[in-house]
């Protein structure tokens, strides 16, 4: 057999025999908060909020990684919450790659409560419930019985059976957060710890109970601080942890100038860069206009990986639109008209 479809089959085998998929990420994932962690959902300045984002991971390999997530939350105020409120939303997440098309389609609920320590201060915890399915192409690969000596038979029938090239699979998720917003300014922070996992759904085409997605803990803080009237710091960081050895670190800082003094909605423009710890350096830009953002991304590899992808990390690009709704009027009495 040719060395790469020997190779091609030794992946394949692999993925067939529970492979513990590796989890989605993004090098802006602030850009994504309600995927996060769920109890950010409804952490918002806005009502409700919309965002997207998409990478196009690997980009020199022959078939690059494509991965999409859109979300959408808000806020829901009921009076027997008294001053907290109730964060409710949902997620959609598209993620496809390699030459037999192994893809994860998912859909999620997430739902949180926010409840206010002080005017500054707030605490929140949610969870997040969805259900996903894991498949790939059979009809995309090659295998050596399609070849007759040294010359490939297009159309030749592979005797190669796979009884289960999709499978289904719930997934439970939970978090905590702590945030801050001070008054009158655009400071503000996030830390948050979210558990995803926590039912370790079976993750084999073979339906194999011994191979399970492990659970995945991550720490990660969002902040930004105003260092003066029209210009603001912000720095991220995340570290995503598993039981064994693996291990995630990204880290973001950068600038932002607004051309409006102190006005938060006005136009404002964002660089900076990061880096993923043993893997990418990273390079972002955004521009934000009053409830929208839009931003840029680069990875430049630097694992050994980058024989293969000759540095091209992939781009990445987000966007995000708040929603403030104009609250009625409390009931009063009207004066008579006469």
């Amino acid at each position: 057999m040719h060395k790469p479809i020997f190779f091609a089959c030794c992946l394949l085998c692999f993925y067939l025999t529970g492979l513990n998929a590796q989890d989605i990420h993004y090098s802006q994932f602030y850009q994504n908060p309600v995927y996060l962690n769920p109890a950010l959902a409804g952490v918002t300045q806005g009502d409700m909020r919309f965002s997207a984002i998409y990478r196009d991971q690997w980009s020199g390999v022959p078939v690059p990684y494509k991965t999409f997530s859109a979300h959408f939350d808000q806020k829901l105020t009921y009076p027997f919450l008294g001053d907290g409120w109730l964060g409710v939303g949902g997620i959609f997440t598209h993620d496809k790659a390699g030459d037999a098309g192994l893809s994860w389609d998912a859909v999620e609920a997430v739902a949180a409560y926010i409840r206010p320590l002080t005017d500054e201060h707030h605490l929140s915890a949610g969870i997040k419930i969805g259900a996903g399915q894991r498949s790939f192409d059979p009809e995309k690969l090659t295998f050596g019985d399609q070849f007759n000596g040294d010359i490939f038979v297009a159309d030749q029938v592979s005797l190669e059976a796979f009884e289960r090239p999709a499978f289904l699979m719930l997934d439970l998720s939970a978090g905590i957060s702590w945030f801050y917003k001070q008054y009158d300014s655009r400071t503000s922070s996030v830390i948050g710890l979210s558990f995803s996992h926590l039912n370790q759904p079976i993750a084999s085409f073979r339906g194999n109970p011994e191979y399970r997605l492990p659970v995945r803990y991550s720490v990660h803080g969002i902040s930004r601080l105003q260092l003066a009237s029209s210009v603001d710091l912000e720095i991220n960081i995340l570290w995503n942890f598993l039981p064994s050895t693996n291990m995630e670190t990204v880290f973001m800082a950068g600038g932002r100038y607004y051309f409006q003094e102190g006005l938060e909605e006005a136009f404002n423009i964002g660089i900076g860069g990061g880096y993923r710890l043993k893997d990418a350096f990273v390079g972002y830009a955004s521009i934000g206009y009053q409830n929208w953002r839009v931003s840029f991304s680069y990875d430049v590899n630097t694992s050994p990986f980058l024989i293969a992808t000759h540095k091209r990390g992939g781009p990445e690009v987000s966007i995000q639109y708040l929603i403030f709704t104009v609250k009625p009027p409390e009931n009063f009495k009207a004066c008579p008209i006469f």
